[in-house]
């Protein structure tokens, strides 16, 4: 199982856990079936942490988009979006106890959630431009509403510190993702699937096996 559900009186402690990279794909469905808990009468609030301190989520795998066609990367990024959208639909409360550094997709639990705790000499942030990377509209949209279009600018331009966090997303925004939802879809598979995003991701597979050596 990817993800580990315990409770605390009324809140659910909901636990990523499947691997020590925590790549989001690993656990993406389970994190938009949380939102059943509110099925359940006991449960009020939740709370998002890793089951591995020192890696709250390390995004996407990058071997989920690389040498895949533009309807694979389509579908891919559509899932990614049913977790976003039923993150920010919960009528729980949400809180995301980041105990480890999270970076590019795997903030969207973050950014989605009502509150953000951070443990000390983590790091958080949109990681893509640094890879020469596209960051994707609804990535860019969530923390726009969290710190402001100017700082959103300024801090996607280069590696991310701990940013300082405002308030959560709300209807206005759900509104413009559901209505732009193919559009940001079709924007995400046509860029990513693109021969030059193709090349920038075998460059960082090779980069990261050399690493490795």
């Amino acid at each position: 199982m990817d993800i580990l559900h315990s409770f605390v009186g009324s809140v659910a402690v909901v636990k990523l856990q499947k691997s020590r990279q925590h790549f989001l794909l690993n656990h993406l469905r389970e994190v938009t079936k949380t939102t059943d808990l509110e099925k359940d009468e006991r449960v009020r609030a939740m709370i998002f942490t890793s089951a591995f301190p020192g890696v709250f989520s390390a995004g996407l795998d990058i071997m989920s988009m690389y040498q895949k066609t533009y309807d694979e990367i389509y579908e891919f990024w559509y899932d990614i979006q049913d977790m976003i959208i039923s993150n920010l639909s919960t009528n729980l409360i949400s809180i995301s106890a980041i105990n480890g550094h999270c970076v590019a997709a795997g903030c969207t639990i973050p950014f989605g959630s009502d509150y953000r705790i951070m443990a000390e000499n983590k790091r958080i942030g949109l990681n893509e431009a640094n890879l020469g990377m596209p960051i994707p509209f609804y990535l860019q949209t969530m923390m726009e509403n969290l710190i402001g279009v100017r700082r959103t600018e300024e801090l996607c331009q280069r590696d991310i510190g701990r940013a300082r966090v405002k308030a959560g997303i709300r209807e206005n925004d759900l509104e413009v993702f559901r209505k732009d939802r193919d559009k940001d879809a079709t924007l995400f598979a046509r860029l990513n699937s693109s021969p030059e995003v193709q090349a920038i991701l075998e460059t960082t597979l090779k980069n990261l096996k050399k690493q490795k050596k």
